[in-house]
């Protein structure tokens, strides 16, 4: 998991864009990733962004650009967090890799 403060004024959001890097990698972009990325708010409201086991046409695991509307009309500032699940594994278990880069932009009014 990782937190991230937001301080801005925004009262009502349009959407949430993110996009993340990360050391997880495949030798084949054919192959899907076993891994869900979900964003929650600081109201508590959960997107998953990214669901386990779905392609991105590329060996690495990341995405420069991801949209969410799932927090619309929630206020923009608190404490979000980004979860990341390498979803096959057992509790406990460690992981085939690390989040290296992660980037949020609150849009609203």
């Amino acid at each position: 998991k990782l937190r991230i403060a937001i301080g801005n004024d925004i009262r009502k959001i349009e959407t949430v864009q993110l996009g993340w890097a990360s050391n997880y990698a495949h030798t084949s972009s054919t192959v899907p990733f076993p891994v869900q990325v979900t964003l929650v708010s600081p109201s508590g409201t959960r997107s998953t962004v990214f669901p386990a086991m779905t392609r991105l046409n590329t060996s690495a695991f990341k995405a420069d650009f991801f949209a969410s509307n799932a927090f619309l009309d929630e206020p923009g500032q608190g404490t979000w967090t980004l979860e990341v699940a390498d979803v096959p594994l057992a509790d406990g278990s460690a992981s085939k890799g690390s989040l290296a880069s992660f980037k949020i932009r609150v849009l609203g009014h």
